[in-house]
């Protein structure tokens, strides 16, 4: 079965300050979550 994902796009700066600091916290209370973070300042198309 696949794990579910989840897609974060944030600046870099807030990733770095603000994310970064908290995803062990996460990753403890939804550990079968598959994240992908995305710090590119380029526009994105989801």
């Amino acid at each position: 079965m696949a794990r579910p994902e989840a897609l974060c796009i944030a600046p870099p700066t807030f990733a770095m300050k603000w994310l970064m600091p908290r995803l062990p916290g996460f990753q403890v209370l939804h550990a079968q979550l598959e994240l992908h973070i995305n710090t590119n300042v380029q526009p994105v198309d989801v």
